[in-house]
């Protein structure tokens, strides 16, 4: 079984990717997580073959680095927590779904230096 982590905050996101898994006969286990601090933590506990991760993500998921400095909560502060930190167990591959051009590309860009397979497809609604 394959198994898919999937990041937005948008519920109408979360809502179509959940109606696409559910209409096909995939062998997959999707962890549907609505922020930053969700996915870190996921990424800490299991391995996925995939990570679908949205870049804006909402102010309401403030990250603290550990020397207490707030971070803006976002696709590029995550990609550079995912390469930081040891006890993050990287996704097979990665695919970013953000309409944001400028932060989808930093995203990728962090992720390929440390020899993920990324790829970039704006999420439709």
């Amino acid at each position: 079984m394959k198994k898919i982590l999937f990041l937005d905050d948008d519920p109408m996101r979360h809502m179509k990717f959940r109606d696409t898994m559910a209409r096909n006969e995939w062998d997959v286990d999707v962890r549907y997580v609505w922020g930053v601090v969700d996915a870190i933590a996921a990424m800490k506990k299991e391995r996925f073959d995939l990570a679908c991760f949205d870049h804006d993500l909402s102010v309401e998921d403030q990250m603290c680095d550990p020397d207490g400095t707030t971070r803006e909560p976002n696709g590029t502060y995550l990609a550079q927590r995912m390469i930081e930190e040891l006890t993050i167990t990287m996704p097979t591959k990665v695919l970013v779904h953000s309409y944001n051009a400028p932060g989808a590309r930093s995203m990728i860009a962090i992720l390929e230096t440390a020899g993920v397979e990324v790829h970039w497809k704006p999420f439709a609604l």
